[in-house]
């Protein structure tokens, strides 16, 4: 804070070109789909990072979608909404 309030140049860093990963739609659609293979903890991370009203990790069952969300994030929104 103090080289910055001091008006000097602050240090920098040069970022790998490659650091970040971008990823497309379909990648994202397929990561955000929980397997009927996928083990519980995968599923429960696939929830969690996905998590993210309106959007949720999903299900495909014959062919209709079903959108996923733990007991955890369920608690949380009932704690926000029974003040």
């Amino acid at each position: 804070m103090n080289i910055a309030i001091s008006g000097k140049p602050l240090l920098r860093k040069r970022q790998m070109q490659k650091a970040g990963t971008t990823y497309s739609k379909i990648k994202t659609l397929n990561y955000e789909t929980v397997n009927l293979n996928d083990s519980t903890d995968i599923a429960n991370a696939k929830i969690r990072a996905f998590w993210y009203p309106p959007f949720a990790a999903k299900i495909i069952l014959n062919g209709e979608k079903y959108f996923l969300i733990t007991s955890e994030i369920m608690e949380s929104i009932a704690a926000k909404y029974n003040k």
